[in-house]
């Protein structure tokens, strides 16, 4: 049961220009994210006895800024600058009735990400146009706090580089990662453009992969380092009219360094088990960078006008994904590999459709085919210690699931710089689900009002 559930956002957006070249984005924001879980022992709600039973509580919030100035005061290039800053703090504590005497004492995480970049989009000729851009991000790790094994008195966390670390802000993150991107782009013809982009990004690991516990499921991660992407693109786009515009794209992505959910040994067992509270006594949960990954595919996508009132838009996307595992930090079978859910087929349709009184009606249809979904459910009491692949970890084989899923709204002006939002998400009630056993959200309809000054 989920007693509260409370997000809070306030943001300023804002867009300035400065002169009649140069223009300045502006973002500040604050988010504030409360919730409580609650698990009971029976369907009354009313046990709460048993090893599974808990209650816990989250008080997150986020804030920080962003800030983006763009000139065009030179003739042939067009410069951004960029700053971003970004503070998490996490805040959680809980309590287990069937063995904890006392309230435990709050913990309490924070984390802060700096990012500084540039972008010069240049005009070579009057068909050849190239894009450079370049960004250095910083994780800085401001503390970190656990539960001792009483769980009556908050220590520090213990990571592979400080095992004796005594601090709180010991163990934390202090990374950079530096992103290049460069792209170039020809016109063939006059309706054709080629294009080319290589990019190599960092992704650092969230605060909740590097230190979470998983309810005595897992083990922290403070070690993790941040993950890597290198991404080629080629594509070509065509204007085959007016109103028709179509495009290609091959896309070639390498991660490397990728952090995955993993099984490894508990280090505690039997005597001292590190996950007490594992479903597959003897393993532990954690997140790790363990793979190399391949993600290759290709993307058509047609835009066209067939009539002035009408805009359709329709895509369709092909990807390919190879896993190259780590044998020191996989233990097991790399089949059982916790893997995120990735469509091997998806298809996008969009269509757009200008009513009288300028209301706008929409429709987007989407599907996705060849899902590998894992079902990591299991009952630990028919496990077996002893087997090289423990039964529980069959389970993770993955097995496919396709679904397809429509949502229809509109805009409609009702005053001077007022309009009205409506639709309905899901029209179709359609069962579908990334996790198995964590349905998506049902047929569920939203409602806005949009004043614009």
């Amino acid at each position: 049961d989920w007693p509260f559930w409370n997000k809070y956002s306030y943001y300023f957006n804002s867009s300035t220009e400065l002169d009649e070249t140069t223009s300045l984005k502006l973002r500040l924001f604050y988010d504030q994210f409360k919730n409580g879980l609650s698990s009971f022992d029976n369907d009354g709600y009313d046990s709460m006895t048993k090893r599974s039973a808990f209650y816990s509580y989250y008080d997150d919030h986020t804030s920080g800024m962003s800030m983006e100035i763009t000139t065009r005061a030179l003739a042939h290039n067009t410069l951004s600058f960029s700053f971003f800053y970004k503070d998490d703090v996490h805040k959680s504590g809980g309590l287990n009735p069937w063995y904890e005497t006392q309230v435990p004492p709050e913990t309490a995480d924070e984390v802060k990400t700096l990012s500084i970049g540039f972008q010069d989009i240049i005009t070579l000729t009057e068909k050849l146009r190239a894009t450079f851009g370049f960004s250095a991000d910083h994780l800085i790790g401001v503390q970190t706090q656990q539960l001792n094994d009483d769980k009556d008195a908050i220590v520090p966390l213990q990571c592979q580089d400080d095992p004796d670390n005594a601090s709180y802000t010991g163990c934390t993150p202090n990374q950079w990662t530096y992103n290049p991107q460069i792209s170039v782009s020809y016109q063939l013809t006059d309706p054709g453009t080629l294009f080319v982009t290589l990019a190599d990004r960092g992704r650092f690991p969230l605060m909740k992969e590097m230190y979470t516990s998983g309810l005595g499921q897992r083990m922290p991660s403070p070690d993790l380092e941040a993950e890597r992407s290198r991404n080629w693109n080629v594509g070509y786009t065509h204007a085959f009219s007016s109103k028709t515009v179509g495009q290609i794209e091959y896309f070639h992505n390498t991660i490397r360094d990728a952090i995955n959910d993993v099984f490894v040994p508990d280090p505690g067992w039997p005597d001292n088990p590190v996950c007490e509270e594992s479903d597959a006594p003897g393993y532990c949960e954690k997140f790790a960078n363990v793979t190399e990954e391949v993600h290759h595919g290709f993307e058509i996508s047609v835009r066209s006008t067939p009539v002035q009132p009408l805009t359709l838009d329709a895509s369709y996307s092909y990807i390919n994904r190879t896993v190259d595992y780590d044998p020191e930090v996989l233990r097991l079978n790399p089949e059982y590999l916790i893997l995120y859910p990735l469509p091997r087929n998806k298809v996008v349709f969009n269509a757009t459709a200008q009513l009288p009184h300028a209301i706008l009606a929409l429709l987007t249809y989407r599907y996705a085919a060849g899902l590998q979904l894992q079902d990591t459910s299991y009952d630990s009491r028919n496990f077996d210690l002893g087997s090289v692949d423990p039964e529980y970890l069959a389970l993770l084989r993955p097995y496919a699931e396709s679904h397809h899923v429509v949502d229809i709204g509109t805009v409609a002006p009702i005053a001077a710089g007022v309009s009205v939002q409506a639709g309905i998400q899901n029209l179709f009630d359609t069962d579908y689900h990334y996790n198995p056993g964590y349905p998506e959200a049902g047929r569920n309809w939203y409602f806005n009002l949009r004043h614009k000054f």
